[in-house]
């Protein structure tokens, strides 16, 4: 399922139209005295128009729980990826060969997130660091993780789209609409 740009930043086109509609310039569309057309939940209503929504817009942002409804799904996906037992038996694989270089780690994400390697943004890594990086690329390869890892989410995906094809339908059809909604904001100029 793809995520269109325009499900993440919808607002923008109404808020042109909105600009263009009462006159206004878009310093004056940011402007506190913009006309309630402009505010984000009235674009996202007028972008959303004629879609069925998969949620209430009660318990939080509908926004976020549409979005949810894809994580939550993938999320899914991946935990039943990492739990599966070809996974666990190819981490073990890649846990030996790392072993044999001299690196003692029960799985991947205990490398990544070595305590060692610090988390200051822009710092260059060390040269310890940079051994550990290429033994583990090197074991990648030699047990197939990303291969491995990769038709098990497809496999999952597959079964988590039928379980939630329902509601993932929906969501695809309110980003369609959307879409849709937008492309007429930017030829006519106005909301639906």
């Amino acid at each position: 399922m793809r995520l269109p740009v325009l499900a993440v930043v919808p607002a923008l086109f109404l808020l042109a139209a909105c600009s263009a509609s009462d006159g206004g310039g878009a310093d004056e569309a940011r402007s506190t005295s913009c006309p309630r057309a402009c505010c984000m939940g009235e674009a996202m209503e007028k972008l959303t128009a004629g879609a069925e929504m998969p949620v209430s817009g009660s318990g939080g942002n509908t926004e976020d729980q549409l979005t949810n409804i894809v994580l939550n799904a993938k999320g899914e996906s991946m935990k039943l990826a990492l739990q599966d037992q070809k996974f666990v038996a190819m981490q073990q694989r890649w846990s030996v060969c790392m072993k044999e270089s001299g690196y003692s780690y029960p799985g991947r994400e205990a490398a990544v997130g070595d305590p060692r390697w610090g988390d200051e943004l822009g710092a260059a890594p060390s040269a310890e660091e940079v051994r550990v990086a290429v033994t583990d690329s090197r074991c990648q390869q030699k047990v197939n993780y990303l291969g491995v890892y990769t038709a098990l989410l497809r496999q999952n995906d597959k079964k988590i789209i039928e379980k939630n094809s329902e509601q993932l339908k929906l969501v695809q059809d309110v980003w369609d609409t959307r879409l849709r909604n937008a492309a007429d904001v930017i030829e006519t100029g106005s909301a639906p």
